[in-house]
């Protein structure tokens, strides 16, 4: 694993064929940079996208990933949505997916979403490495 410098991580996901360990699905943009940024100063390569459409836009274009982190609660493509569009595409259905949520219910949820696992917002920074480097090491 290796940092991306600063040219690579302003450059947009188009054409990017690096395979990244993690893709952050994730609508609010500082919480989005804010996760990116900790995964990268942790040796991760992350890439990421602002919705549903986003990811399944990077996700047709680029090699899968190695972990998902999904937020559920976005605008255009919920993250409810592409898990289930997830699950119907063959070639997506095997990467893992962690979902990061507020929702005060997720623990019921994320079984139904047929996801990996869940991580409850706010995100505790050691739990979320730990669980990274659990799909990722």
């Amino acid at each position: 694993m290796r940092l991306m410098n600063a040219v690579e991580r302003a450059a947009p996901n188009k054409g990017h064929l690096t395979t990244a360990d993690v893709l952050i699905v994730e609508d609010h943009p500082g919480i989005r940079e804010a996760l990116g940024d900790m995964l990268r100063e942790e040796g991760y390569e992350v890439d990421t996208a602002r919705d549903g459409h986003e990811a399944l836009d990077y996700l047709t274009s680029n090699p899968a990933p190695h972990l998902i982190l999904l937020d559920l609660m976005m605008p255009g493509m919920s993250g409810w949505d592409f898990a289930a569009l997830r699950q119907q595409n063959e070639r997506l259905a095997h990467v893992p997916v962690v979902v990061l949520s507020g929702v005060e219910d997720i623990q019921e949820e994320a079984p139904l979403l047929q996801v990996d696992g869940f991580l409850r917002k706010p995100i505790d920074p050691n739990i979320l490495l730990q669980v990274v480097e659990m799909y990722c090491g």
